[in-house]
């Protein structure tokens, strides 16, 4: 399996009749016109027919967009690939020239903000990208607390074996998910450093200040609610703008396909709410 994450561009096709715009992937477009680029970070173990039906949200609007789906084996036991992937990210907008278009990103479960939270360090840390365009962010089911056994049962839904052997593999899962945390924990105590990579603290105290929208569930059994309005407590007093939405019934990931007119009507709503504030 390979270890690189896997991103897709899709730009609008321009037509001129009447007809309902079409879209392509496609190596190059008139990009003169700086139309918004969604950044689609996709959950543990999701696959792209999976992450399309969230980017026609934004096509339909001819935004310009990028699947990214993150190995399942980086995100559960390789965190230290997950910088220079992220890195891989970002060299690919400025390569095809979207630097300076409006960016959001739209991020999925945990996994995704495994993602955001090196895209983001990158961001504020590095030169080379912080002049990237940022307008805000979207979570979906996002972010958790550290809970193992609910991070073992997410990484045994991405399995597709027969059930003994996902089992077993799930019970290694847990011993390498607690070993871990140890460590972290004990390299943080040496070194006496608050630095050690903690994806829950490093979403409450993200330095980005772009607006940012909450998607969640009290019926969601993966992330708990309180953990969701815990983070926008954190944002909300760190002065960013949030929105944020809650349902009684949807489980994890699985907002829009219960609530789709009202999720695609907030997610068109956001977008269009920053591209109005930065212009102010």
């Amino acid at each position: 399996m390979s270890d690189n994450i896997k991103c897709i561009f899709t730009y609008p096709i321009s037509t001129t009749d009447d007809e309902i715009d079409n879209f392509s992937v496609i190596e190059t477009a008139d990009l003169h016109e700086k139309r918004p680029v969604i950044v689609l970070l996709g959950w543990a173990g999701c696959l792209d027919k999976h992450l399309a039906k969230y980017s026609a949200i934004y096509e339909q609007k001819r935004y310009i967009t990028v699947r990214c789906i993150c190995p399942t084996s980086v995100l559960f036991f390789n965190h230290g690939k997950l910088a220079g992937l992220s890195r891989e990210l970002l060299q690919s907008l400025y390569d095809k020239k979207l630097s300076q278009h409006p960016i959001f990103f739209h991020i999925f479960s945990n996994g995704g903000c495994y993602v955001y939270c090196n895209i983001s360090k990158l961001l504020h840390g590095s030169d080379e990208y912080r002049s990237l365009n940022v307008h805000g962010c979207i979570f979906d089911s996002a972010p958790g607390k550290r809970r193992f056994l609910k991070a073992t049962k997410a990484f045994m839904a991405t399995l597709r074996v027969n059930i003994v052997f996902k089992y077993l593999l799930g019970f290694c899962c847990m011993i390498f998910l607690v070993v871990s945390y140890v460590y972290t924990l004990l390299l943080q105590t040496q070194t006496k450093s608050k630095n050690a990579f903690l994806l829950y603290e490093g979403i409450a105290h993200d330095e980005g200040r772009w607006p940012e929208m909450f998607l969640y569930s009290k019926a969601d059994e993966t992330i708990y609610h309180t953990d969701i309005e815990e983070i926008i407590d954190y944002r909300k007093k760190a002065g960013v703008n949030v929105f944020s939405t809650c349902w009684d019934d949807s489980p994890h990931v699985k907002h829009f396909p219960r609530h789709k007119e009202v999720y695609t009507t907030l997610c068109h709503q956001f977008i269009n709410t920053c591209l109005n504030y930065n212009k102010s």
